[in-house]
């Protein structure tokens, strides 16, 4: 069976069973995807890799000491390695420039700089694999390095640089391991991806059925067109509920023979019956497979119905060809190669005498004998040369008589155009060849014995009309002696009522125009009958006298079997009319006769159509009429059979096909003078072969689509090689001219990408098509397939020389997205079908995901740069963080001793007025670590009622060195100006962002000018502002003498991510910030910009009154308050450890210090009396703050608690706000704070 082959390399079912443990549970198989691993690859490829060559390895290190210990440590353990090694950032750079190393160990604080800005932006076409080495056991340091990539961490130690080659060796087969995982991974995904695309695109049906009891469990689209069903309304059913199968016991022995042998089924034809009860043909294949761990039915399906009805068709041509050839006096037949005998008809076996059974066991020499065998086989060497050839030999039958037959041969051809036999026909002519020896017989006695010969012959006087001779044969015809004949009139022979002034027809014409001729005529005999005659006339001279000669043939006998053949010619006119085919009679000389419904084929009335010739070719093809002429013309030689199918248009315009079947008559001379055959409308035959034809087309059409795109991944490339691939199908396509357009949906437009045949002015005109406009901008606009046969009326432009066309428009979708335009040129009059419809639509679908796959692809970059730009912001925010919170710890030590100098000095000592300076650079350096913790956003947000022109003032200073000295600030501060309730950080990152916007829209010198002022909104202004509502506001104005902004930049500026800036330069979060910093305060923002024109940012802030009605007022510093209760003080720093218990056991309390949170807890638990308070610390190295606190409070219930920190990022809860409850004091503080904070924590 040849259709199985054809259906598997249709749909691969190797690439069914890809999917792994996902959705579908099909058997897994190894993909063969394989990643590179960048430089790393070549190193780690096979687990043997480190023994079979030599680690390079590149040491970062300023201390030539740690260089060598690590030397060393390799040489002591034996490992074969290259060692080199720089001491700066700036020597490793350019060593990097020049080499590759394996790894490379990196110290973090070098004398040019620290490595982590480095290793956190290595080139993204040259990384580099590192470990990092550090003095300091930090662990934010450690973890920071493993962000940026590190394979470890090592704190520098002679035990870690005796060690350096067991970690080094560690860390990176734990690379490769986790890079194997990744390359797993990714093959896993592209194999479910490959599976998916296969199983839903394909245009075979497939369904999955469970095994044990026959429920569906997947189907595709095209099991739901082949059915009816949809797949809603299956999945879950049992196939047999569905009653689609025709033959039950046909699929219960499917599926029998699969539980029995777990094995593929062959391929085989099956009738099932779609839901709306037609019958369709389908071809079948079925294998095992293992779906979500069981057995099921894997079923691919071909829709075949078309070939089926094509195959009855040709069952029942075939069955016409051999009646008609069963029907003709000649011999057919047909021979193999070798000799056997292919086919024969009735009059082979009549003629031969054998039967069907004695035939098929004979050979074509076995009917000829001595001579005669040679003949035949030189026909057949003719034949081979000529492609046709005629012989005459003697046929010998099978009770040994010979009879002379004509014997026509042509090749037997194969569909590739190979020989494999012969055919032809064989007509008996014993008769004419005995008829042909009688003629030459008596040629030869007329010379000698001319009273011998058989027809009459009369020789006249040309002059007299007088019978000057006659021969026997006419005496006898006429029933007169010679000598009754001899001297009269030549008139005597004729009836008188044929003669003519006196004369017959054939002495009169010889009189008139002396030429030779032959006609009928009738003699008339002595006793008064009438004998019809072939009379052949002739003028000779003898001895210089013109003579008439005639010679008089008897035609009885053949005007009997003329009347004969008439009465037969009519009764297979009667056949002919009641048969389905058209049979035709050409005299060659005049008319064709038809006999059959030709009218009805051709479009006419009953006797409309043409009678000529001329008028039968005038309805060719233009394509078909030169190749069907030159087969006619050649029959008509004699060189090749007339059997020829072509194409003729009816009345209506409509074409159909035509198989047309003849064989000519010929005369004496071997001229044709008559032809007779047979014409069939086989129309429907070559729909359904094109459609057949098709449908492979389109299968092999969409399999190189799937191809094209897993194979290519530039987008424009592919949609130039898929719009090739399309205008490769002729059926489809015209003068291989179309286009693809891609959509711009924000401005409702599409532009042109790819084309083939757009030039001049249709290029022009299609590079940008409006939604709407044409049948592609229409396409776009209402999301559907436009067609149209013929479009010449439409075209906007008209270029000279284009040939009249229709096109396919098909819109490229993604959800109600319209992704382009496929546009297609089909020739004029091209009829649109589902079929085809089908196609262009699944064609649409790989286009829309392959530009949303290339479309993805990129915004993922463009998100991993955001990304990577906000990590960088994440990282400084952190170091700025981290710097603030040391800082503050330093801080509180300072300032805190220096509060407790300046309590126990009198004013008077020399040495107060230096340690006040000391305590007020120490309150400033902590305003400046409140500023930092502001724009690392790690402030704890406290919301206070402020003097926004006091904050904006306190803040001029650092704005100031924030834009630049190139630029002006100016600040114009509103009188009595009222006061807002929010963050004063929150302040701070609104100015910061808003004047970084404004420097960064300044090219050289310019001007910012920060103002306040308040305004009472009333329902009118909130009108013209949505997002505004009426009251009483503050409002910060920022100006700028910028660049500015066009409108629609302006309606994105508050986008997150979104930024006009260079790559690099900008995150898109400052005015992000701002905006969600304005909305938690209950307040709006208006921008005002245009370019070249500058930009003004006003802010509007809710006015803050106390509950009274009264404006709030700063509280006055609170006093000094001692206590006397016992807390317990848990600090990581020794220095400020120290510090606060002085500050504590000075306010009265007994103070238990511990410097980690593991000697707490053991303090706790051992110290005897009660601890009111627990003082701690939020970040420390073995325990969080928090932790400690559940810890002591499950020890000693009842324990109050008071958190402090540098920074509180930790403690902050939801809105950025203190948990409730919750005390907390910010480093540095003072002793009038911290005895504050106590009482409460107390209370």
């Amino acid at each position: 069976m040849d259709r199985a082959p054809a259906l598997i390399s249709l749909c691969p079912k190797q690439l069914l069973k890809q999917n792994s443990s996902g959705r579908t549970g099909f058997r897994k198989q190894d993909s063969g995807v394989e990643s590179s691993g960048g430089i790393y690859g070549n190193l780690f490829t096979q687990e043997t890799a480190m023994k079979t060559r030599i680690l390079h390895l590149l040491i970062v290190e300023d201390e030539e000491a740690h260089v060598e210990a690590i030397r060393r440590a390799y040489e002591e353990a034996g490992v074969a390695v290259e060692i080199q090694s720089v001491g700066t950032l700036n020597e490793f750079r350019a060593y990097m420039r020049n080499g590759q190393p394996d790894l490379v160990l990196m110290d973090m604080n070098l004398p040019d700089g620290n490595a982590m800005e480095l290793l956190t932006h290595q080139p993204g076409d040259a990384p580099f694999l590192f470990l990092v080495m550090t003095a300091f056991g930090d662990q934010k340091i450690a973890v920071d390095a493993m962000k940026a990539g590190a394979l470890d961490y090592v704190v520098k130690s002679s035990e870690a640089f005796t060690d350096m080659p067991r970690t080094v060796e560690r860390s990176m087969r734990e690379w490769e391991l986790v890079q194997k995982q990744k390359r797993a991974e990714e093959a896993e995904r592209m194999s479910e991806a490959r599976f998916s695309t296969v199983f839903h695109a394909s245009p075979l049906s497939i369904s999955i059925t469970r095994l044990k009891d026959g429920v569906l469990l997947d189907v595709n689209s095209t099991w739901e067109k082949v059915t009816g069903f949809n797949r809603a309304e299956v999945i879950g059913r049992k196939s047999v509920e569905l009653n689609i199968w025709i033959d039950a016991d046909q699929r219960k022995r499917l599926v029998g023979n699969m539980c029995k042998h777990g094995a593929e089924h062959d391929g085989f034809d099956v009738q099932v019956r779609q839901k709306s009860g037609e019958i369709r043909d389908i071809f079948i294949l079925a294998e095992q497979i293992d779906f979500a761990g069981e057995p099921c039915m894997l079923t691919m399906a071909m829709d075949i119905t078309a070939r089926k009805r094509a195959e009855v068709t040709l069952k029942e041509a075939k069955a016409f060809t051999e009646s008609a050839l069963n029907a003709i006096p000649d011999i057919f037949y047909s021979f193999d190669l070798s000799g056997k005998f292919l086919s024969w008809n009735k009059t082979f076996s009549r003629i031969s005498g054998y039967s069907d059974q004695e035939l098929s066991l004979k050979k074509p020499t076995d009917f000829f004998s001595g001579e005669d065998v040679q003949r035949i086989a030189g026909t057949i060497e003719r034949i081979h040369k000529e492609g046709t050839s005629k012989v005459e030999a003697n046929f010998v039958i099978k009770d040994g008589r010979q009879i002379t037959c004509e014997f026509t041969g042509s090749e037997l051809k194969d569909a590739k155009g190979n020989i494999i036999g012969f055919s032809g026909t064989g007509r008996d002519i014993t008769e004419r060849k005995q008829a042909e020896a009688t003629l030459r017989e008596s040629e030869a006695r007329y010379r000698i014995l001319f009273e011998d010969a058989r027809d009459g012959i009369a020789l006249a006087d040309a002059e007299t009309d007088r019978l000057v001779d006659c021969n026997q044969a006419l005496c006898l015809m006429v029933e007169r002696d010679k000598a009754e004949l001899v001297g009269q009139a030549q008139s005597i022979l004729h009836p008188p009522e044929d003669l003519i002034e006196g004369m017959s027809h054939s002495f009169r014409q010889l009189k008139v125009d002396k030429s030779e001729h032959s006609l009928e005529d009738k003699l008339l005999s002595k006793g008064g009958r009438l004998i019809p005659v072939e009379i052949r006339a002739t003028r000779i001279q003898i001895n210089g006298r013109d003579f008439l000669l005639g010679i008089f043939r008897d035609i009885t006998e053949r005007k009997q079997v003329t009347e004969a053949l008439k009465t037969s010619e009519e009764r297979f006119r009667t056949a002919a009319e009641n048969l389905t085919d058209v049979v035709y009679d050409w005299d060659i000389k005049e008319n064709v006769y038809w006999y059959g419904d030709i009218d009805g084929i051709m479009g006419y009335p009953p006797g409309g159509f043409s009678r000529s010739i001329e008028g039968w070719a005038a309805t060719l093809h233009p394509e078909d009429k030169n190749r069907v002429m030159a087969a006619l013309e050649s029959h008509l030689k004699g060189v090749a059979p007339f059997v020829v199918e072509y194409r003729i248009g009816r009345r209506d315009g409509e074409w159909r096909w035509l198989s047309a079947r003849g064989t000519a008559l010929r005369d004496d001379r071997g001229e044709p003078y008559k032809m007779v055959g047979s014409i069939t409308d086989i129309t429907e035959r070559k729909k359904a072969e094109e459609e057949i034809k098709r449908n492979y087309e389109i299968q092999a059409a969409m399999n190189a689509l799937l191809k094209l795109s897993i194979e290519i991944n530039n987008e424009k490339e592919f949609l130039d090689s898929a719009l090739n691939l399309l205008l490769s199908l002729k059926w489809l396509s015209f003068e291989s001219k179309g286009a693809v357009f891609l959509a711009d949906e924000s401005k409702k437009t599409l532009h042109l990408q790819v084309h083939r045949g757009f030039s001049g002015e249709l290029l022009a005109a299609c590079s940008t098509v409006p939604f709407g406009r044409c049948l592609c901008g229409k396409a776009a606009a209402e999301r559907t397939i436009q067609f149209a046969d013929c479009i010449d009326g439409q075209h906007v432009i008209h270029v000279e020389g284009m040939l009249p066309h229709g096109h396919y428009c098909v819109p490229i979708l993604s959800g109600d997205n319209v992704l382009g335009v496929i546009n297609l040129y089909v020739r004029e009059g091209h009829i649109q079908d589902l079929k085809e419809t089908e196609f262009l639509m699944a064609v649409a679908n790989v286009f829309a995901t392959v530009i949303e796959r290339k479309r993805a692809e990129t915004e993922r970059e463009k998100m991993e740069g955001q990304l990577g730009q906000l990590r960088k912001m994440e990282a400084i925010g952190q170091l700025a963080g981290g710097v603030a919170h040391d800082f503050n710890n330093m801080l509180a030590v300072i300032n805190g001793y220096s509060e407790m100098m300046l309590m126990e000095l009198p004013k008077s000592d020399t040495n107060y007025s230096r340690i006040q300076e000391i305590c007020n650079a120490g309150h400033r350096s902590a305003d400046l670590t409140r500023q930092l913790l502001a724009f690392a956003r790690r402030q704890t947000i406290e919301l206070k009622v402020l003097d926004m022109n006091d904050t904006v003032t306190g803040m001029l200073k650092m704005l100031q060195r924030l834009i630049g000295e190139n630029i002006k600030l100016m600040w114009n501060p509103a009188a009595n100006l009222w006061k807002v309730k929010m963050d004063p950080s929150q302040l701070d990152q609104i100015l910061a962002n808003l004047l970084v916007n404004a420097r960064d829209a300044i090219s050289s010198a310019g001007k910012v000018v920060i103002e306040t002022g308040k305004v009472d909104l009333d329902q009118a202004f909130c009108a013209m502002h949505p997002g505004s509502v009426p009251g009483k506001y503050v409002v910060l104005g920022v100006s700028d003498n910028g660049c500015g902004m066009s409108k629609e930049t302006v309606e994105r500026i508050f986008e997150p991510f979104f930024t006009t800036k260079k790559v690099g330069e900008g995150t898109g979060l400052g005015l992000a910030t701002v905006f969600g910093i304005v909305k938690q305060n209950n307040g709006f923002i208006n921008v005002d910009s245009e370019p070249g024109k500058g930009t003004t940012f006003k802010i509007y802030l809710p006015r803050h009154e106390s509950e009274n009605g009264e404006k709030d007022e700063m509280p006055d510093e609170a006093e000094i308050i001692k206590g006397t209760e016992t807390v317990l003080l848990v600090e990581d720093e020794g220095a400020f450890l120290i510090f606060a218990r002085i500050q504590l056991e000075r306010l009265g309390y007994t103070v238990l210090d511990a410097s980690s949170p593991v000697k707490a807890i053991k303090l706790a638990g051992e110290y005897k009396g009660e601890i009111h308070l627990l003082i701690t610390d939020v970040v420390m190295p073995e325990m969080s703050g928090r932790d400690l606190k559940e810890e002591i409070s499950s020890m000693r219930p009842g324990i109050k608690t008071l958190f402090m920190s540098g920074y509180t990022k930790d403690i902050i809860a939801r809105k950025g706000v203190l948990d409730e409850g919750i005390h907390f004091l910010q480093k540095p503080f003072t002793v009038q704070a911290l005895s504050v904070k106590l009482r409460e924590a107390l209370a």
